[in-house]
């Protein structure tokens, strides 16, 4: 697997695959408060990812791998980045799933669900 770069960058960055990632249930949308990162192999987007100020500490949104890089621990590096950043800044990290195994791997446990399906995970650390 090469390196992945990991940056943060503004939405208009993210934008264009935001109708890409929506298809599969993946929300990139233009938020104040979003702070978006990327993950870059030879200066191309592999994986998108946003965190996002909630009351009780950071939620991880958009979580978005290019369908050419899956499975290929892209996604896992950019995520575990973020776990990282959250715990630096506060106890309480959450995020909506559609999947939740892949947190629930990680320390996540469910406390609820959305209209959507999607399902609301938190982890304190």
């Amino acid at each position: 697997m090469q390196v992945v770069l990991i940056r943060k960058v503004n939405f208009a960055t993210v934008q264009r695959f935001a109708k890409q990632a929506a298809k599969e249930h993946v929300s990139i949308t233009d938020t104040n408060n979003t702070i978006w990162f990327i993950g870059e192999i030879n200066d191309e987007i592999v994986a998108i990812a946003g965190l996002i100020q909630v009351a009780y500490g950071m939620r991880i949104k958009g979580v978005y791998v290019l369908p050419e890089y899956r499975a290929k621990g892209y996604g896992n590096e950019l995520t575990q980045y973020l776990f990282e950043l959250c715990h630096n800044r506060c106890s309480n990290i959450e995020v909506f799933a559609y999947n939740p195994n892949f947190y629930e791997h990680h320390g996540f446990k469910r406390f609820g669900s959305l209209p959507n399906g999607a399902i609301k995970l938190r982890r304190a650390d």
